[in-house]
This record gives C-alpha cells, structure tokens and sequence, in this order.
C-alpha cells in the first residue's frame, strides 16, 4: 500500500507538471461550454417551464462531466500514445491503477469550474435558487471516474486517429441525444397513424 500511496503522489505531481501550462485552457473552454450548453439551448426551447429549466439546469454540468472524462481525457492519451509518453509511463515501475488514479485526481477538478458555472448560469438564465445534496459529491465523483475509466479504455484499445473520431461521436451524442437536458419521453417518435 505504502509503494501504491507513494507512485500515486509521484505520477499526480508529474501530471500537474507535464499539464501546468494547458489546464487553464481546459478549465477556460469547460466553463465556456458549461455556460454555452445553458444559454444556447434555452434559445432553441421557446417557452421555459420549469421542468425545461431544470433539465438544462442540471444537464450541462453533466455534459461537462461527460467530456472531460470521455472526450479531454482520452484524447490526451492519445496524443501520448502518439508521443510515446503512453509507453514510457507504462514501463515505469508503478501500479497501473496508480496511473489512472492520478490522472483521474486531475480530470475531476477541471470539470469543476464548468459544473459551478453552469450551475450560475442557469440560476441567473431562470431565476432559480438550487437546494444542493451532499449526495452530489459522490454522485459527480462516480459520473468522473467512470467517465475517466471508459475515456482510458477507448484511448488505450484504439489507435490515436480512432480515438479521436470515437470521442467527437461521443461528444456529438452527449450534447444531442443524450436525455440530460430534456425528458426522456420526448424520445418517443410518434406513430405512422399519428396517435
């Protein structure tokens, strides 16, 4: 545990290095797409209830969550793969899941500026006040981490030009199709009789 504890501090100290001069451009567009999700999607939805404003209210920073983990992440290992930092980081004499670890302490707080700022966003957009649970701790770990997980996956399983359509794919049905930002009932397609 002390040599897992030790290589994880190590491989977190190197990634906050080796991503010290692109986090705040990670930070800047996460929040810029936050607040891009909640204003430009309440212009395409004409009439605002309140059941349309919580879903967007809640649904961006969900997205947020989503690319970070799925499309930021796996990209960035792809450009390593593409580098050769990928197998370099693997050779090292460290766990595995300290690596992922490590990566994933640094993903969680770049979405968390995003996640705030749509929270904002919304609240000014539809005047609503929010009554926070302390179960969206745990709730926005999980989203990071399995996020973070299955962006490693795709970016470790495939090459770096794959990767990067598999993660454009994933942001387009993310930001479209994914019922976060409107009821899941409105998947329903209407019948060729029209009842």
């Amino acid at each position: 545990m002390r040599h897992w504890l030790r290589s994880y501090g190590l491989l977190l100290r190197w990634n906050l290095l080796r991503m010290r001069t692109v986090l705040p451009v990670f930070i800047s567009i996460q929040v810029l797409m936050s607040v891009g999700i909640v204003l430009g999607f309440s212009f395409l939805i004409p009439r605002h209830d309140q059941v349309t404003a919580l879903y967007l209210s809640t649904g961006a920073p969900t997205v947020s969550l989503i690319v970070v983990g799925m499309v930021l992440a796996p990209q960035l290992v792809s450009q390593m793969k593409a580098r050769g930092l990928f197998d370099y980081q693997r050779a090292l004499p460290v766990p595995r899941l300290a690596m992922l670890a490590a990566d994933a302490t640094v993903w969680i707080p770049i979405a968390l500026p995003g996640l705030a700022a749509a929270l904002v966003a919304a609240a000014l957009r539809f005047d609503l006040s929010f009554a926070i649970s302390p179960l969206v701790v745990p709730a926005v770990l999980l989203v990071m981490l399995v996020g973070v997980a299955v962006g490693y996956g795709i970016a470790y399983l495939a090459s770096p030009e794959v990767t990067s359509v598999v993660t454009n794919l994933i942001i387009l049905i993310a930001l479209m199709f994914s019922p976060v930002n409107y009821p899941a009932d409105r998947w329903a397609w209407p019948s060729p009789t029209g009842s």
